[in-house]
């Protein structure tokens, strides 16, 4: 066959399986790059066995792998991926697994066997130098070394229940199950969490949020994407709605305020963070949110949304007089435009009504 047919058929041969785990990841400085390898050496494969991601092909290495580069490139510390991982995939995903109760056994086991090991080493050892020594004692050499042998087996019991142990916790730790589910049902979420937040659906589909756990799969699913977008205020503010419309005002406030941190001049992010106050603290706005309106309003003295909140807020504290000073200050900023007649006269209904309460 010719050389130049042989060079042209090879490529036909290779596996595009082969081809497409090839991935190649570009980074901003040398720095990066070496945080990343030495995360991917440091995380397990889920599937495989004792293989880190680094030396793996398989589909759900390649997954994490490339959200170990997303993180590393959105800056974040090798600390803060590993707890992304772990919380997300558990101990089993390090081979460095944090020192808590659940595995104690794995960091201080070998060092109590060894310790023990060596103590028992040195015992059988002086007992050897009796035996050979003080042979004038009224115990035998025979005995003796019946109590050497003895001792041999005491070690190897002891060698062998440290490592029943041991091999058990590995093998409680070991369980791949819990991981694949997490990984597989966050494939299963991530496609709905991305719409979600890039505007392209308004509302989760309704299987999505019929139980409990779907709810939960699908709240995961748009963390991790949004911490993967971390610095996009809109994908919190999206993130936020999802919150309210499964009832979860708290989580949705911890979203807005992460939005309003990244947008603070953002009208919408701030009217709708205070408003989610308001209901969340029995019709009252929070300290921060009234604030929020408060240095808003000093920008766009005419946002309606802000001054009927902090109108209401007043009112509710049985503050009328305060109540009526915003109502004022709207209508005020009303005038100066054309236009605006009837919001006008809404806000002379609304004096009138404070009041005459």
């Amino acid at each position: 066959m010719p050389i130049k047919r042989l060079f042209a058929i090879i490529p036909l041969i290779i596996s595009t399986s082969v081809l497409s785990v090839i991935e190649v990841y570009q980074f901003d400085n040398q720095a990066q790059e070496q945080q990343y390898h030495q995360l991917i050496e440091e995380f397990r494969c889920p599937k495989c066995q004792n293989q880190n991601l680094a030396n793996s092909n398989s589909s759900i290495a390649n997954d994490l792998k490339r959200k170990t580069y997303q993180q590393v490139k959105a800056g974040k510390s090798s600390e803060q991926i590993r707890h992304y991982m772990i919380s997300r995939y558990g101990d089993f995903i390090s081979y460095n697994p944090p020192i808590r109760p659940t595995t104690y056994i794995l960091w201080f086991l070998p060092p109590i066997v060894l310790v023990v090991a060596i103590l028992f080493w040195l015992k059988l050892s002086r007992q050897n130098k009796k035996i050979t020594v003080n042979k004038s004692s009224k115990i035998t050499t025979k005995e003796r070394v019946g109590e050497v042998k003895l001792s041999q087996k005491e070690l190897i019991k002891v060698f062998m229940v440290s490592g029943v142990i041991a091999i058990g916790f590995y093998f409680i730790l070991d369980n791949r199950t819990a991981v694949l589910q997490s990984w597989q049902t966050q494939q299963k979420f991530a496609p709905i969490a991305e719409k979600l937040l890039t505007g392209q659906i308004n509302q989760p589909p309704t299987w999505t949020i019929s139980t409990i756990k779907n709810q939960q799969a699908l709240i995961t699913a748009m963390q991790a994407n949004v911490q993967q977008n971390a610095d996009d205020a809109q994908s919190w503010e999206r993130l936020a709605e999802v919150f309210l419309s499964m009832n979860s005002r708290k989580s949705a406030l911890q979203a807005m305020e992460r939005a309003y941190r990244l947008q603070p001049n953002n009208a919408d992010i701030a009217t709708t963070y205070a408003k989610i106050s308001y209901n969340e603290n029995n019709n009252r706005l929070s300290d921060k949110a009234e604030k929020m309106l408060k240095n808003l309003l000093m920008v766009q003295p005419d946002n309606h949304r802000a001054t009927m909140l902090l109108i209401m807020n007043e009112t509710n504290k049985g503050n009328p007089q305060g109540a009526i000073v915003w109502a004022k200050k709207l209508k005020s900023a009303l005038q100066e435009k054309s236009g605006n007649e009837q919001a006008i006269a809404s806000l002379n209904q609304l004096i009138k009504s404070i009041e005459n309460k």
